[in-house]
Parts: C-alpha cells; structure tokens; sequence
C-alpha cells in the first residue's frame, strides 16, 4: 500500500486532474502525536475527482482551493533526462540565493557534465526555478536528487514523468547546528532557516518567537507545537507561536524555520523545501519524495532541555491527467522533531 507520511506541519498537497488512480494503489494516511517541541498538525490531502475536490484532513475539515498549477506548455523543454549510461548518481538543484538571486540551475552527475538552466518565476515568496522537460523518465536508474537555495523547485513534463524506486528526490531543511553562535542552518529550496543566534526566531512566514526554555517548532498548514515554558520569551514577555500560511495551488514555497531556545539556547531546525511535479501525460513514482523540516539541536543542561525548535515540512504539489503511486512510493513532508538524547522531549 503506497503510503503518504502525514507527520507534517504542512499541506501536502496530490492532485490529480482527471482523478484515476488505478483501484489496485491506495493511500493510506496516518499521524502520529506531536513531540515538543513538536510540530505535527493537520495533514490535507486533496485529490480532484472529475473536477470535484475532496479534502481528507486529519486534524481539520473541508477546504476550499483556489489557483492553477504550472503548465509545462507555458515553458521550452530542456530535452529529456532517461535512463543511460550517466543516468546514475547525484543531480544538484541551485535555486538562488540573496547573492545570485537569477540562479536557477541543475547539474546533472559527474559522468554527463550538463548543467542546464531553468526558468526563474516571482510569487508571493521567494519565487520558484521551473525545469520543463520533454519528458523525465528514470525507471532503473540510482539516483539522487538534491538541491539548495531560496527559491522553489518546479519539475515539469511536456509528456510522462516516472520516478522509479532507486529514485530519491530529497529537499530538507538543514537540522539546527551545535554551535549557537554559528551560521543559521538553511531551508530546502523554497524554505526557511531556522533560528538562532543572528536570527533567534528563525525565519519564514510561520516561524515562532523564542520560549523561556525550549524553542517551538515552525508553522506552516498547522501550527507549530509549543516549547517548553513557551508562555513567556526570555524577556519576560508573552511569546507567540508562529501563524499558519500558505495555499499551494497558489503559491508554491516551503516550510518555516523552528526558533532556538533563550536559556543555554541550540539551534532550530529550518523548513523543508517546496517541490511541485507537473505531466502532460502520467506521474509514476515508486520512489522517495521528501521535503522534511530539519530537527533542531539536542542538548542538555543542570538536568534541564535546551532544545531549538523544530522547522515546519515543506509543500509538495504533484499533478497530471493520471497520478499513480506504486507500493514502494513514499512521499513525506514530515516536520523536525528532537532528536533523542539525555533531558525531556
């Protein structure tokens, strides 16, 4: 049974235009209760039934949607990424960065030195890095696909995009740092880092203010899970979780970074990226998608937690005519949760 993990701050969002999914895949949804300082909330998963959509939600109700996905007939196809003689390996998104912030590439393993360049889009955040393909179909193929940078990943498909079960497409956030004082650990593409020294909230729309003891983890479809002692920031003043946002049919970006602590204070996790498929045609996937929110840094001190926050999942919005998940497909937009280790959760 093709599973979608549902340990999420996030909406994980499937939608399939025409609504057949084959009777012999079906999904099974489930959640798990929040670990602080947790951030789980509600899981919404939306397919489009002959033009009708129903919500199953874990934790909240119906949810009306507005937007339309990107086109893959609106952009020029780079050609065609199949299965070959340089097919495995590690592919590398870079989606800009406040320093180059018109990078939209990807680099395809060693064996093929191509890198190609994307399309770079403006939305409501920090844009999206479009990649438009005739068609994107890596069946046998071992391959690795990561990435960094400000910016969203949009994969497209002016026919069938078929990721096989030695596939990994894999966009984080980065777990919070040991090293309070040093650099914020970064989101997926189209996330957010989390906090700490320089930016003790961490960042992104969802991300919450710091709590007396142990940060709280980021916000994003649902809100975030509290830290300990959250009522009160280190300055004695009510702290606030971070709000809820984001509507991926509209705006596609990922997940908020988890604030650090005030006392003896580690790092938060920063959110996972933000990732859409798009086909003409067919989506097959068989292997691993996954935009989970980094863990935060886990520590004690004189008997007491001392954890960062955790960052919110990020969104994954995948659609075509027809969408089939194989028993062996995973798709996870899971928030970050405290490792385990000496001192209260």
């Amino acid at each position: 049974m093709a599973s979608l993990s549902t340990l999420m701050h996030t909406p994980l969002l499937v939608l399939s235009q025409m609504g057949r999914i084959p009777t012999e895949h079906t999904f099974s949804i489930r959640a798990q209760a929040p670990l602080l300082p947790g951030m789980l909330r509600p899981l919404l998963f939306f397919m489009n039934f002959t033009s009708v959509i129903i919500v199953l939600s874990v934790y909240v109700g119906l949810m009306v949607v507005d937007g339309v996905p990107l086109d893959p007939n609106a952009y020029t196809s780079l050609g065609t990424i199949a299965d070959g003689p340089n097919s495995n390996g590690t592919y590398i998104f870079n989606t800009g960065s406040s320093s180059a912030p018109s990078s939209c590439t990807l680099t395809y393993p060693a064996g093929g030195g191509v890198v190609v360049q994307g399309v770079r889009m403006t939305n409501s955040y920090a844009g999206i890095c479009i990649f438009t393909f005739n068609n994107f179909a890596l069946r046998t193929s071992a391959a690795l696909f990561t990435g960094s940078g400000s910016a969203a990943i949009a994969l497209l498909s002016l026919n069938n995009i078929v990721i096989g079960s030695e596939v990994t497409m894999s966009f984080p956030g980065t777990n919070g740092y040991s090293d309070f004082f040093g650099p914020l650990p970064p989101g997926g593409p189209g996330g957010y880092a989390g906090g700490g020294y320089a930016a003790t909230f961490g960042a992104g729309p969802g991300s919450p203010t710091i709590s007396f003891i142990a940060g709280s983890g980021g916000s994003y479809g649902g809100q975030g899970g509290n830290g300990a002692s959250s009522t009160f920031d280190c300055n004695g003043k009510a702290g606030f979780l971070g709000p809820t946002y984001g509507d991926l049919l509209a705006d596609l970006v990922g997940g908020s970074g988890g604030s650090s602590a005030c006392n003896y204070a580690k790092q938060g996790g920063a959110g996972g990226g933000a990732l859409e498929l798009g086909a003409l045609r067919q989506i097959t996937i068989a292997g691993v998608i996954s935009a989970k929110g980094g863990a935060p840094y886990k520590g004690i001190v004189a008997g007491e937690s001392q954890d960062g926050g955790g960052g919110s999942g990020g969104g994954i919005l995948i659609h075509a005519p027809t969408v089939v998940l194989s028993t062996s497909a995973s798709i996870d937009a899971s928030g970050g949760t405290v490792p385990p280790g000496a001192g209260p959760n």
